[in-house]
């Protein structure tokens, strides 16, 4: 089953490289909202996985969004990355203080949104923690009858 994202940016060239891309790097399903009052009906209409936030939005900013989703349900629950070009440690302060998961600034390469997506789902319990990398698969398989036993 893809991981349903929800793009909320009011960028539209840069929703659709984002979709694209990530849709082709990955098992994704990319949902886009070009303004935070669409987003935030879209969040609570769909439930998606993971939502992708911008910070600078016309009418209604991502912080504003953000505080929307956070403050009850069905979306409370929803990790939440924010993307910005704003690099200053105000900003990624008011991240952490409103309970954004991550912090992501712009631009970003589409190999690193994706790691930092499964990252954040991981942390979250929506996806299982990843092997370990030198690890042997050995689900389904019996043990080796000639090793050692431990």
């Amino acid at each position: 089953m893809p991981i349903q994202v929800l793009l909320i940016d009011d960028e539209a060239s840069l929703c659709q490289v984002l979709k694209r891309g990530l849709e082709a790097v990955g098992d994704y399903q990319v949902e886009v909202a070009l303004s935070g009052s669409d987003g935030l009906r879209k969040a609570r209409r769909h439930g998606p996985d993971v939502i992708l936030l911008d910070i600078n939005m016309p009418r209604m900013n991502g912080f504003e969004v953000l505080r929307a989703l956070k403050s009850g349900y069905p979306a409370s629950h929803i990790p939440v990355i924010m993307l910005s070009c704003l690099t200053d440690e105000n900003t990624r302060t008011e991240c952490n203080y409103e309970y954004g998961e991550e912090y992501i600034e712009k631009p970003v390469e589409l190999s690193v949104l994706h790691e930092r997506i499964l990252a954040v789902l991981r942390r979250c319990g929506r996806l299982p923690p990843a092997a370990a990398p030198d690890a042997p698969p050995t689900a389904g398989r019996p043990p080796d009858p000639g090793a050692a036993a431990p």
